[in-house]
């Protein structure tokens, strides 16, 4: 359950930063930034949980990792912004450490 609760902790703070760029774009600022403030609140909430069994080093390192590749794709795909080549090998980059991150996580839970 610990993993599902880090997985909502990171779609809230991906939704609540994405819509808040999207919000604040229609003129919304105030949304925008009520939006953003709740999700996050949220998101720590579930972080929290998550916590009670993954290390903490290791669930912020995914919360943060992974935040930033998605809110990345959303401001991408779902607002149109654009982004370098250079841009985009350092977030395959960041998807490489997640998944080495997350390999030595388990391996640790094996060793134990």
């Amino acid at each position: 359950m610990h993993w599902v609760y880090l997985s909502l902790a990171i779609l809230g703070e991906v939704f609540g930063t994405t819509m808040m760029k999207v919000l604040v774009d229609q003129g919304q600022e105030e949304a925008g930034i009520l939006l953003a403030i709740s999700m996050i609140v949220l998101s720590y909430g579930f972080l929290s949980q998550a916590t009670d069994k993954i290390p903490v080093a290791i669930a912020n390192a995914f919360w943060e990792g992974s935040g930033m590749v998605l809110i990345a794709a959303g401001a991408v795909f779902i607002i149109g912004e654009s982004i370098s080549w250079l841009q985009w090998l350092a977030l395959l980059s960041a998807i490489v450490g997640i998944a080495v991150t997350h390999l030595g996580y388990h391996l640790q839970e094996k060793a134990a």
